[in-house]
């Protein structure tokens, strides 16, 4: 639950986002209006199986005495909720106040998906924009290196990521090749490395690795190391692709925060990945006509 408007007696309020309450739970089943005009913290373990030593307001308010709660509903899903408070008195709201609540809620629920729609289209403009520009820049490249240093510097100005890396996979000698490395500012050079059994997972399954939360240990007890820098707080990794087999992965890292990354962006990475797998082949294919060439003259 996240509250972008908290406002009680003459003062915002604000607070981090906390897990979903019963009552939320409640609201999202029944898609109602629910009124509390008294004994609310009785009703809320009552009826809610709230504890009622547990029942607290937001640091900086107060419990309130009553309570009006309607769902803001987009299609199926409620989306969130508008509250109206009383701390001082119980009693305090009317069914007129419940059904004037509800018909402003219905046209903020409208106005939300409308920005929402807003949103995702601007969004999908920016990817497009972004995706056009790494393809015409990629259609420039038939040397893979060049490939690799476009790919990873495009990718630096997209996302919220203080590593970037693009690897290479020998599978023959079971090598992974750093060709692009990237974190905080700095380029650094790394020697190839053995497979790692979290690296042969993700090369069998051949799907996007998106760990937000601890990825440092989870990569870590599956046998995995962070080879320079620091540890990762959220990790994401998708698959380049040549002859049907995974020959390699663009990755972000973000070593500061947790939920650094999205489905948007696993999304984003993974058309980028596609195109940058197209580019890998054909400067691939051109190397070998060029070598062929080379060895008939």
């Amino acid at each position: 639950v996240s509250l972008p408007y908290i406002f009680e007696k003459g003062q915002r309020h604000y607070t981090a986002p906390y897990p979903l309450q019963p009552i939320h739970h409640h609201l999202t089943q029944e898609r109602h209006a629910l009124l509390i005009n008294e004994n609310l913290t009785n009703e809320l373990a009552k009826n809610f199986g709230y504890k009622t030593e547990h029942i607290a307001a937001i640091p900086g308010t107060e419990v309130p005495l009553s309570a009006v709660f309607v769902p803001l509903i987009v299609g199926d899903a409620v989306i969130g909720n508008v509250t109206l408070q009383n701390v001082d008195k119980e009693q305090a709201f009317s069914q007129a106040d419940v059904r004037l609540l509800e018909t402003l809620a219905a046209s903020m629920s409208v106005a939300l998906e409308n920005a929402r729609l807003f949103e995702e289209i601007q969004r999908r403009n920016a990817e497009l924009a972004v995706i056009n520009s790494v393809q015409h820049g990629l259609v420039a490249q038939i040397d893979m290196m060049a490939i690799y240093e476009l790919v990873g510097d495009q990718i630096r100005d997209i996302f919220d990521a203080q590593v970037v890396t693009v690897n290479h996979f020998d599978h023959e000698k079971r090598l992974n090749d750093y060709c692009y490395v990237y974190e905080k500012g700095q380029r650094f050079q790394i020697q190839s490395q053995p497979f790692t059994p979290v690296l042969e997972e993700f090369i069998a399954s051949g799907d996007p690795m998106l760990i937000n939360r601890g990825a440092g240990e989870k990569l870590g007890e599956g046998g995995g190391r962070v080879v320079i820098g620091d540890i990762p707080k959220s990790f994401l990794a998708v698959p380049l692709w040549s002859d049907k087999k995974v020959s390699g992965s663009i990755s972000l890292q973000n070593v500061d925060r947790e939920n650094a990354f999205n489905n948007n962006n696993l999304r984003l990475l993974s058309t980028v990945a596609a195109s940058t797998s197209v580019a890998l082949d054909n400067a691939r294919l051109f190397a070998m006509i060029k070598r062929r060439a080379k060895e008939m003259a």
